[in-house]
């Protein structure tokens, strides 16, 4: 147990160091070489090194680095969505990591569901915002709400990833 200085300090070194995995691993889908492939098992090594943080905990990205690569290298939808879900406020990773994934030419965006509310993140938000803004003449505010009416056949299963 330390101070909270010291949790503090080890979610920016555990950040410092998330970057340089995602770096290691997008070196590594452009290619795949067995040194690249190193360079991501070590880094995320280091990653796995910093202990509990006062905003975030320790990882174990190395328990799943084989089957995540595996999914990656072998296009598997959920796993590419899974690990856009987890970079995707950090727009340099994110969008390095579409422009390789099975999802490359297409706007993503997240959804999530809790009792009555659907919170919604990506390119549909920012798309549906623009709408409201331009039916507005104006920005719109957080109090702002709008119908979507959608048809279904537009809509299909394989459009939604499950990630939890």
């Amino acid at each position: 147990m330390g101070d909270a200085y010291t949790h503090i300090a080890r979610d920016g070194r555990r950040t410092g160091r998330l970057r340089e995995y995602f770096d290691a691993l997008i070196l590594y889908l452009k290619e795949q070489t067995d040194d690249n492939r190193d360079l991501v098992g070590s880094a995320a090594g280091l990653v796995d090194d910093v202990k509990d943080g006062y905003f975030t905990q320790q990882t174990h990205l190395v328990n799943q680095l084989e089957v995540q690569l595996t999914g990656l290298c072998t296009g598997d939808r959920k796993v590419w969505a899974s690990l856009l879900y987890t970079v995707s406020d950090v727009p340099e990773h994110f969008y390095s990591l579409l422009e390789l994934s099975p999802f490359v030419g297409q706007k993503v965006s997240f959804a999530k569901l809790s009792r009555r509310t659907l919170e919604i993140e990506g390119a549909i938000a920012h798309a549906i915002k623009a709408l409201m803004e331009k039916q507005k003449g104006e920005d719109v505010k957080s109090t702002d709400i709008c119908l979507l009416a959608l048809s279904e056949e537009n809509l299909t299963v394989d459009q939604v990833i499950l990630l939890r």
